[in-house]
């Protein structure tokens, strides 16, 4: 809303504003397009979650406990539940959500990837826009889930081509991610793609092919 009332100030187009953010970011900004409907003055164009809890009523944990303020979230019985329930993303999944796009490492051992595959269940059920990608061999790393490999192209690239079509409606997109559903990355990097960039490079060659 900051950004939206101070638009021409920072020459922003305020219909065009797209969140991104990973674990507990990923969380924040699921909730922020799931929570805030067509009319909202919140409304984002288009999210991008990078392996953020959709879930948070199941299973507790530490920082689960920490966010909640409370160590009961499975328990239907209490407050705590409820809290958990309405702070969970795919609670509020609906089909006028805006585009989302999911990124999740299938070695995640602190947020597990079966969540994003649900959540992007939910997602498809309601008919709403969005597309998970699991990136095979990575845990809950950043830098090696946006810098792994799919269909013969750096996730980065996907990231920023899907933002170029649904920031244009109608636009093509040469992109395996554009089309939603669940999309499974490349096994090993190729190290052909010619949009891998020197930084993305250098994390592969820390993180292991």
């Amino acid at each position: 809303m900051y950004l939206k009332k101070n638009a021409a100030e920072h020459n922003l187009d305020p219909k065009k504003i797209v969140v991104i953010g990973n674990s507990a970011g990923g969380h924040l900004v699921s909730l922020l397009g799931t929570r805030n409907g067509p009319t909202s003055r919140a409304r984002v164009a288009a999210v991008i979650n990078l392996f953020g809890a959709g879930i948070l009523y199941e299973n507790g944990s530490i920082p689960i406990y920490r966010l909640l303020g409370c160590t009961t979230p499975a328990d239907p019985n209490t407050r705590c539940h409820k809290a958990a329930v309405d702070a969970s993303p795919i609670t509020h999944v609906a089909a006028n959500n805006p585009p989302f796009l999911h990124l999740h490492g299938e070695d995640d051992v602190v947020v597990p990837v079966n969540g994003s595959r649900r959540l992007q269940d939910q997602f498809e059920s309601v008919g709403a826009s969005s597309t998970l990608v699991i990136v095979p061999g990575v845990g809950h790393d950043k830098d090696l889930v946006a810098c792994g490999q799919t269909d013969g192209l750096v996730n980065t690239e996907h990231i920023y081509r899907w933002i170029n079509a649904k920031l244009s409606p109608g636009a093509p997109c040469d992109s395996i991610v554009c089309g939603g559903g669940t999309v499974y990355g490349d096994t090993v990097y190729s190290g052909t793609d010619a949009f891998v960039s020197p930084y993305c490079l250098n994390v592969r060659s820390i993180g292991g092919d």
